[in-house]
């Protein structure tokens, strides 16, 4: 169990440091020396640090941001789907998510159909 002394200032620096370029909370524990359960009690017991932590994953969800729109504008198809998928959902959605339900449900048909006749065809040329 980590120490409250163990996860001074310089630390949560680096814990913070490591939140923003994308780490999960306990990868960043990890990586300064303390459990995810020390950084948490920290930010309980300290709300300008769990503050901090909310400002650094918004910083790491920024660069996917950013990276995102410079994917999208230079021609990445994916991208600038996802991107007016979420950005105008009442304009652009993705059909695929909203049929496949059906899309299985005929699929998984047509295989038992099949499957049918193939039995029936096979019964009849043992005969």
């Amino acid at each position: 169990m980590g120490a409250p002394y163990r996860f001074g200032p310089k630390r949560r620096t680096a814990y913070l440091e490591h939140l923003a370029q994308g780490m999960s909370r306990a990868e960043a524990a990890e990586a300064v020396g303390v459990s995810r359960r020390t950084a948490q009690r920290a930010a309980t017991a300290e709300p300008d640090f769990a503050a901090a932590i909310d400002d650094a994953e918004m910083a790491a969800t920024g660069l996917v941001e950013s990276a995102l729109v410079l994917a999208a504008v230079s021609g990445n198809v994916v991208a600038s789907r996802f991107w007016l998928c979420n950005r105008r959902p009442d304009r652009w959605r993705d059909e695929r998510a909203i049929h496949s339900g059906a899309d299985v449900a005929t699929a998984a048909g047509m295989v038992s159909g099949l499957v049918s006749e193939l039995r029936v065809e096979h019964r009849s040329e043992l005969r």
